[in-house]
């Protein structure tokens, strides 16, 4: 199973890429880390390599995660990956305005632990 991060923050993708890589291997997850939405989008147009899980970051400067998934969409509208919104509060707004969109299972708070892997894939 193909997982992306994206998140414009260096640290939290090093942390999550330190803390989550053993129980990604155990549940044969190949975790890839990004931090240009707008790089990514290019990628995936350019690749058609779009993953299973995308955890997306709320709040990046040049392109929030509305923005990216409302392109995502568009570039690939039978996509069947799900994504999850990592943010630092826990802003009713956010798990409101997410449930407009199909594509998104859930809304979490960074920093992510390995049991959360670990529960998506019990799920």
């Amino acid at each position: 199973m193909k997982v992306h991060f994206l998140d414009d923050d260096f640290a939290t993708n090093r942390f999550h890429e330190l803390t989550l890589e053993t129980v990604a291997q155990e549940l044969n997850m190949e975790l890839s880390f990004y931090s240009d939405p707008e790089e990514l989008l290019e990628t995936y147009a350019q690749s058609n390599d779009i993953p299973n899980l995308l955890f997306c970051d709320v709040n990046m400067p040049r392109m929030n995660c509305w923005e990216f998934i409302d392109n995502y969409m568009v570039l690939f509208p039978r996509a069947m990956t799900d994504i999850i919104i990592l943010t630092t509060s826990e802003d009713p707004t956010v798990s409101k305005r997410a449930e407009d969109y199909s594509l998104i299972k859930d809304v979490t708070t960074k920093l992510l632990r390995p049991q959360y892997l670990q529960n998506l894939d019990k799920s």
